[in-house]
C-alpha cells in the first residue's frame, strides 16, 4: 500500500508498506517479509500524451527492526498485475482549450493591428508603430499559448493505493521466522 503519493509533474521517491506477510515460494511456510515492512522506490515523471499509468520501481525493503535489503528496481504493478499504477489523470483540457482560444484571439489581434490603407494612402507613423507593436505582442502571445498546448498529463497516485511488486529476478531474502521481533512466540509473521 502506498504511504506517500505520486505526482508525475516531477520525479521523486516513494514509500510503501507491506500489508500482508510474504512467504517463500518453495514451501510457502517461511515468512520472508513481515507486514509493516517499508518499501522505498522511485517513480518517473516522463509522461506522454494519452498515458494513464505511472511507472514506479522499488529499490529497498526496510524490515520492522530497521534492517534492510536491496531489491534492485523491481517494477510496481496494480493488483491486477498490469505494469505501473493507475489512479487519477489530469489531461489539463481546460488549459489546452483555453490556450487554443487565446491563439485565436492573438491571431485575430495581429490581423486587426495591421494598418488598413486604401487608394494609395500613406500610413502615419503612429499606424506603423501600432501595427508593429500589435504584431510583436500577438506573436509573443501565440508562442506562450502554444507552449501550454503541449503540456503532458499529470498522473496522481494517492496514498493508500494498493499495488504489487513484480519479482523479475531471483532474490535471496533472510527468513523472518525466529527473529526477536517476529512475535511473542518467536515464530510467524505477526
Amino acid at each position: 500500500m502506498m504511504i506517500s503519493g505520486i505526482n508525475s509533474d516531477l520525479p521523486g521517491q516513494i514509500i510503501g508498506q507491506v500489508r500482508e506477510a510474504v512467504y517463500d515460494s518453495a514451501t510457502s511456510t517461511q515468512c520472508l517479509i513481515p507486514p509493516g515492512s517499508r518499501l522505498v522506490g522511485t517513480y518517473d515523471s516522463g509522461v506522454t500524451l494519452g498515458q494513464q499509468r505511472a511507472l514506479a520501481v522499488w529499490r529497498r525493503i526496510i524490515y520492522p527492526d530497521g534492517s534492510s535489503i536491496s531489491i534492485d528496481n523491481m517494477p510496481g504493478a496494480d493488483v491486477g498485475g498490469y505494469a505501473g499504477f493507475n489512479d487519477k489523470v489530469n489531461n489539463h483540457y481546460l488549459r489546452i482549450f483555453g490556450s487554443g482560444l487565446l491563439l485565436s484571439v492573438f491571431s485575430a489581434g495581429i490581423q486587426l493591428s495591421q494598418p488598413q490603407a486604401s487608394n494609395g494612402e500613406n500610413y502615419s507613423s503612429s499606424q506603423i508603430i501600432a501595427g508593429s507593436l500589435g504584431q510583436q505582442m500577438g506573436q509573443i502571445g501565440m508562442q506562450m499559448a502554444q507552449r501550454n498546448m503541449n503540456i503532458q498529463p499529470t498522473l496522481e497516485i494517492r496514498p493508500g493505493y494498493e499495488f504489487n511488486i513484480m519479482v523479475t529476478k531471483d532474490i535471496i531474502l533472510p527468513t523472518w521466522e525466529g527473529h526477536p521481533m517476529a512475535g511473542s512466540t518467536g515464530k510467524g509473521c505477526n
